[in-house]
């Protein structure tokens, strides 16, 4: 699972399970591609959250986007927009990009803008701009 937390409430130290089951978090599963949002203000239902996105393996690229103004979260998959996952997150706390694997083996790598995203930011941002 990927997505945001809101530190300190969220260690991974301390806690096990995936980004979206634990307070405050905000995440995109891997294995049904469903959604998860777990703050002050919503909590998923339970037990397998709400249908978002496909559902996605290994060797892929998942992005994490979120519009500060708007307070809006948004997933891509290989550069494919998923669409906006959640609305009203209040953006005046610290958010932090944030996975959780699931077998011996797995990794993943962050990419904060230093090569090039996947998904065209620039034409999303262009297109989304508020005039």
């Amino acid at each position: 699972s990927v997505g945001l937390t809101r530190g300190p409430r969220y260690c991974p130290l301390s806690q096990t399970g995936h980004v979206g089951w634990r307070a405050v978090s905000y995440g995109y599963h891997s294995d049904d591609g469903s959604k998860w949002r777990n703050d002050e203000h919503h909590r998923s239902p339970q037990p397998s959250g709400e249908r978002y996105a496909a559902p996605f393996g290994r060797e892929v690229v998942v992005g994490c986007g979120f519009d500060f103004e708007e307070g809006r979260l948004f997933f891509t998959l290989n550069g494919t927009l998923q669409g906006t996952a959640f609305a009203g997150i209040d953006a005046h706390h610290d958010l932090y990009p944030t996975c959780a694997l699931h077998e011996r083996g797995d990794r993943a790598a962050f990419n904060f803008g230093r090569e090039r995203f996947v998904f065209d930011i620039d034409r999303y941002l262009w297109a989304s701009a508020h005039f």
